[in-house]
């Protein structure tokens, strides 16, 4: 039964090698002019492959994957499905090394705040979406794939397989205002869970962000760039994330570290291929910038403040920005947004 509702589980999966294996293909869905990409779960793997340094491409061709979900990634002659199974899989393979001076007790902290993004939050974002503000979001995707004429069928399929989802997994049961103060406590508490510099963990001992804290930022970011109004007025997540000094300074933290190139990013919306791989100039803006936090670190420690003349960014060329080759495929299934619907005999107020 739950195969029939969520469909195949996440993890590997076997597949004839691709034809170029040398290093991972994350598959996303398209990109939009106002982050990385919709999908939370796409921006928090794809901000992982960025602040661990890996080589990667970029397909946004809506392949269809094992699971028929996004994202995955062709590694190894494998499928490898789900953003955590991703993480876990790339963090092995290339000794990633943010994660270790975490202790268990952090580790412990930060997985139960990731649990509640991916099976709480991450529902109240489908919701307001897909339910609340299904015509606003359709105005703000972008599927070059596709002509134009077919978004409003294309989201009027998507928006009955999200009331589906939302009814099975129980999210469709709360009303309005549960939801709302559900979305808001789980904001609260992740702000509390924070130091004042938006750091969720000690800051001397993990300068450099975590994969925990790229997975947030997936979350955190989607909920941030969707500030609509619907009949109801503001969303009050959206001003609550704005307001807040200390979930403000996290995102620009690991927006910085994953994203110099936020602009060049949000205006890439045509192509089914980018390539990524972190330049000179990066890798030197990184160690800089590592060099400086700890020195700021310091300083504040010490009783020193007075050191914005001490800035060694100023050094490092910002011209240079990761290289991008796109290449154009066709062939795209049209049944992988249009594909029937899963039905459930839950109760459901939709």
């Amino acid at each position: 039964a739950l195969k029939k509702i969520f469909g195949r589980s996440g993890g590997r999966h076997k597949m004839k090698p691709a034809i170029n294996s040398t290093k991972p293909v994350l598959h996303i869905i398209s990109r939009w002019k106002f982050g990385p990409n919709c999908s939370p779960g796409c921006v928090a793997a794809e901000t992982f492959l960025r602040i661990a340094g890996i080589p990667h491409d970029i397909d946004k061709s809506l392949k269809p994957g094992p699971t028929e979900r996004y994202p995955f990634m062709e590694y190894k002659g494998e499928y490898v499905c789900e953003t955590n199974t991703i993480v876990d899989v790339l963090s092995e393979d290339y000794h990633f090394k943010n994660d270790d001076n975490l202790t268990d007790e952090e580790k412990a902290k930060a997985w139960v705040i990731l649990r509640m993004l991916e099976q709480g939050t991450y529902f109240s974002i489908v919701r307001h979406r897909w339910v609340d503000n299904v015509k606003h979001y359709g105005q703000m995707l972008n599927f070059p794939q596709f002509p134009e004429m077919l978004k409003p069928t294309i989201m009027n399929q998507g928006r009955k397989m999200m009331i589906s989802t939302l009814n099975s997994q129980g999210a469709g049961d709360l009303t309005d205002e549960e939801y709302h103060q559900n979305t808001m406590k789980d904001l609260k508490a992740m702000e509390a869970m924070m130091d004042d510099g938006g750091y969720f963990f000690d800051r001397l001992r993990t300068p450099l962000p975590t994969s925990y804290e790229a997975r947030y930022y997936g979350y955190l970011h989607s909920l941030e760039v969707f500030d609509t109004t619907n009949e109801a007025g503001k969303w009050e997540v959206v001003a609550f994330i704005k307001g807040s000094a200390r979930l403000q300074k996290f995102l620009k933290r690991i927006e910085a570290a994953a994203f110099p190139d936020m602009d060049v990013i949000t205006k890439r919306l045509d192509g089914n291929r980018e390539s990524w791989t972190k330049s000179v100039d990066e890798y030197h803006l990184f160690f800089f910038s590592r060099c400086y936090l700890t020195l700021c670190v310091g300083a504040q420690v010490s009783g020193h403040t007075n050191i914005s003349t001490c800035n060694p960014l100023s050094t490092v060329s910002q011209s240079n920005t990761a290289a991008v080759n796109r290449t154009l495929e066709v062939g795209v299934p049209f049944g992988v947004l249009l594909r029937p619907l899963r039905r459930s005999s839950t109760r459901h107020l939709f």
